[in-house]
């Protein structure tokens, strides 16, 4: 999991160092596997803000132009000595024979390489793709002292088609490495951690670990209209065991294009490549919250109902029929399984449920109304689709670990709010939202003994009721164990006569606790896995007896 640090500072305060962070988050069980800084190779005398004085055209080439660059801290850009540079880059032609000192020209903040500077070689097919020092040159008989960069050259992203344009406030002369550098922190996260492969899952650990306030985005319901969801969608669930809740969200009239800058910025250094506005929202959301969504184009679908005589389309949750076949986002033609759960709707499979749409319903330039898909599906059928088909996704991901369906309307309710802001049109108000299995409420028992007979830490109840509060378990001292306690909420749990206990009751957002020894781990990682003293074991081994069906279970 990559977590842009800037990213993760909107949702939660960070009261220590970033090693010191990484260090307490490893102490957790969330493993440090490398930290890094975007701009560690922009050296701070070579590559800095600049600010386009003048786009001229090129005397000898039509498809160059020639740009005057102010790059200096100290005086504006009309009051110091300029750079110029010959570029091919498309998106400043448009800009040709504009400049500022004839008020023609726009505010243009830009990324200046200076003479010496080291930048990644656009042109070469070697990969990882090598660095050169920049050196001036004369191009078509102009001198060229310096280069206006595109993000591949910086090292940013594959983008080469323009240069990289900056906010209008940038700061001229400043190095790049302090304006546009970004710390990403990488955590290997073993599989009963899937709760943070989102950054509210890890903005929650580090209010936790850190004592940082925690600040996440409000549930926005931006819906608006006399009409409903259920006027222009229905949809049912075939086989709950494999799908425990779809809901669907509508939105007519929006325009698709390019996200903001700075969606497509925080998905390229999470490590996703920007596509357009409804996909990155969908994108975006997923790794802000952990829930994959899938726009899929509602026009498309209602064409497809219509050639059955219906009006509007049904959304079927179903497993594929024998011999169905899907194209999928990629262009693959899929041959499915009847194992394998699909998203269909009465004409066939629109897409392969928590891994991939289809490509007959695929969003597109001229797509108009959507349908959001938002939903929760059984990890171990969705793992077997996986990896049958060999289409591993971030959203199979995912569901493979677990995703709350709890989490299904709070991140449609997000991802179109945030369509409505970046796509326009409308969010049509409610959801279809067909949930036959409900989320369980996990309450689980623990005691002073078992802390201690697991950790060898003599922690007070308080202490232990203390660190099972700040990762947000509701946490209630009970004097015996109640006689209705389920099996699996006091398994194995070590008490004294007469001892009293502690009752905690799982957040809906932690799929992993289950047992007395799951409150325990979730103690230890508060505490920090270092405060864990080397003791001898003080109880009796139990007689090794073999269980067969967990023996034959896949993990």
């Amino acid at each position: 999991m990559l977590v842009p640090l800037s990213w993760l500072r909107e949702y939660v305060d960070i009261p220590i160092s970033t090693p010191k962070l990484a260090e307490r988050l490893t102490l957790a069980g969330l493993e440090e596997a490398s930290l890094t800084n975007t701009g560690d190779s922009w050296e701070e005398d070579k590559i800095v803000v600049g600010q386009v004085a003048a786009v001229l055209p090129h005397p000898d080439a039509d498809r160059l132009v020639l740009v005057d660059v102010a790059h200096e801290s100290s005086q504006g850009a009309g009051e110091q000595p300029l750079q110029r540079v010959v570029t091919g880059a498309p998106n400043l032609f448009q800009y040709k024979d504009q400049s500022l000192s004839a008020g023609s020209l726009p505010i243009l903040k830009v990324a200046f390489a200076r003479e010496g500077a080291l930048l990644v070689s656009a042109y070469s097919d070697t990969v990882p793709r090598p660095q050169k020092r920049l050196k001036k040159a004369k191009i078509r008989g102009i001198e060229s002292r310096g280069m206006v960069c595109s993000e591949l050259e910086l090292g940013l992203s594959e983008e080469h088609e323009g240069i990289l344009v900056l906010p209008d406030d940038a700061p001229v002369g400043r190095p790049l490495r302090d304006y546009l550098g970004e710390e990403i922190l990488e955590i290997d996260l073993t599989p009963d951690m899937a709760r943070c492969l989102s950054m509210w899952g890890i903005a929650r650990e580090v209010q936790a670990l850190t004592g940082g306030s925690l600040h996440l985005p409000e549930d926005v319901d931006a819906s608006g209209g006399e009409d409903s969801a259920e006027e222009y969608v229905s949809a049912q669930i075939d086989d709950s065991d494999l799908c425990q809740r779809f809901t669907g969200t509508v939105l007519r009239d929006i325009e698709v294009g390019e996200s903001p800058k700075w969606l497509q910025d925080r998905l390229s250094s999470a490590g996703m490549r920007p596509i357009n506005n409804i996909v990155d929202i969908t994108n975006y959301v997923m790794l802000e919250t952990g829930q994959p969504l899938h726009a899929f184009d509602y026009d498309l679908l209602v064409a497809r109902a219509q050639k059955l005589g219906d009006s509007r389309p049904t959304i079927i949750v179903r497993t594929a029929t024998e011999g169905e076949k899907l194209e999928t986002l990629d262009g693959q033609q899929r041959n499915l399984e009847r194992s394998m759960l699909v998203i269909a709707d009465k004409a066939g499979a629109v897409a392969i449920a928590g891994v991939m749409g289809g490509g007959e319903t695929e969003v597109h330039e001229g797509t108009r109304n959507i349908l959001l898909e938002s939903a929760t599906f059984d990890g171990i059928n969705n793992r077997r689709t996986s990896q049958t088909l060999r289409l591993h996704s971030e959203a199979s991901h995912r569901f493979t670990r677990g995703v709350p369906a709890s989490l299904n309307e709070v991140a449609a309710r997000r991802a179109a709010d945030l369509m409505q802001q970046f796509a326009g049109g409308r969010v049509v108000p409610g959801q279809v939202d067909t949930y036959p299995v409900r989320q369980p409420q996990v309450q689980v028992f623990t005691s002073r003994s078992d802390v201690k007979r697991l950790l060898g830490m003599d922690l007070s109840l308080s202490e232990i009721s203390s660190a099972l509060q700040r990762l947000e378990f509701e946490v209630e001292e009970l004097s015996e164990l109640p006689e209705n306690a389920s099996e699996r909420a006091r398994f194995g749990l070590a008490l004294a006569e007469g001892e009293p206990v502690i009752s905690a009751t799982a957040p809906w957002h932690r799929l992993d606790v289950s047992l007395p020894a799951d409150l325990t781990e979730e103690v230890a990682r508060v505490v920090g896995y270092d405060k864990v003293s080397e003791t001898l074991l003080d109880t009796v081994l139990p007689p090794q007896r073999r269980n067969a069906p967990l023996e034959t279970e896949e993990n």
